[in-house]
């Protein structure tokens, strides 16, 4: 599992709702393309190796619907193994049930956390997710 496995549809209903965070993160993308998505099982920790590095904002998805919209300073990677390693056994058996993909806003490295905070809380109010906190919490 070392590859995006499809794009994100940009006319799909959830492309719609990415496409307006990738446009308002824009002057802090790395260059790394955010229509890529990564296969994520979470119920077997397997996530792909591929995976940006960090900064990032991400948005994981469901079947129909996103389910959650995370920041991470660290890489990409550790911080998906962390959502499978969740202490919460009912919280991780959630995410592994629904989590299919992970779409990506890879950010450079220079970019204020005020900034990846605004993003996640803008990402979290228009994509919509059905599972998180709706106020991140800026890491400073």
């Amino acid at each position: 599992m070392t590859a995006p496995v499809e794009r994100l549809e940009r006319r799909s209903p959830m492309g719609i709702r990415w496409a307006w965070l990738v446009e308002k993160a824009q002057p802090y993308l790395d260059g790394t393309d955010p229509w890529l998505l990564y296969r994520v099982d979470l119920s077997t920790g397997r996530v792909p190796s591929s995976l940006p590095a960090g900064p990032a904002v991400y948005g994981a998805l469901g079947v129909d619907a996103w389910q959650y919209c995370g920041q991470t300073l660290q890489p990409l990677r550790a911080r998906l193994n962390g959502h499978a390693r969740d202490n919460d056994r009912a919280r991780q058996a959630a995410k592994a049930a629904r989590w299919v993909a992970v779409a990506a806003l890879s950010l450079v490295d220079d970019v204020p956390a005020r900034e990846i905070a605004r993003l996640e809380r803008a990402g979290k109010d228009y994509l919509r997710p059905r599972m998180g906190s709706r106020w991140p919490r800026p890491q400073v």
